[in-house]
């Protein structure tokens, strides 16, 4: 719960390897935990690009379909990440 060591940590990250698909999903958790839901899931999205298969992105870009009533997308993701 270190959020501002942990951001400053994987901008540095985002800087050296932009298409690191790691660095972009823990960038992405950053952002919903602390509250910057609509850039959360652009960068969950950006993960999405880099790995469409990664079931961790899979799973947290479900849950947000999820909290905004789109279950037949969300189902659709879970599928995969379970898959």
């Amino acid at each position: 719960r270190k959020y501002r060591e942990s951001a400053q940590a994987i901008t540095r990250a985002l800087a050296l390897g932009p298409d690191d698909v790691t660095a972009n999903f823990w960038y992405a958790l950053t952002l919903l935990q602390t509250g910057y839901r609509r850039q959360g899931i652009a960068a969950l999205d950006r993960t999405l690009q880099l790995d469409p298969l990664l079931p961790n992105a899979l799973f947290w870009r479900s849950r947000e379909h999820i909290a905004d009533g789109e279950f037949d997308q969300a189902a659709r993701l879970l599928q995969r990440a379970a898959e």
